[in-house]
């Protein structure tokens, strides 16, 4: 799986903050390359990073792709 996959499946596991050491703990990487990539989510707003930059959580834009994608998979099943 992809590390960006296997990021976002971390914070999708549970709502609110995340540390982004735990994710580095989880995915087996350097805290640097999770923290460029966390860096790049929340630049194209995937995801927000606390004031800290510590705590990390799924942001708006994951929140409403993952609601329409939930919407999609309904409707194929249907």
């Amino acid at each position: 799986m992809p590390t960006i996959d296997l990021i976002l499946e971390i914070l999708k596991e549970k709502e609110g903050w995340r540390e982004v050491k735990e994710i580095a703990s989880k995915t087996n990487l350097p805290l640097s390359e999770i923290q460029e990539i966390i860096g790049f989510l929340a630049r194209h707003g995937f995801v927000t990073v606390d004031e800290t930059g510590q705590k990390v959580k799924l942001g708006y834009l994951m929140d409403e792709f993952l609601e329409e994608l939930s919407a999609i998979e309904i409707e194929e099943y249907a």
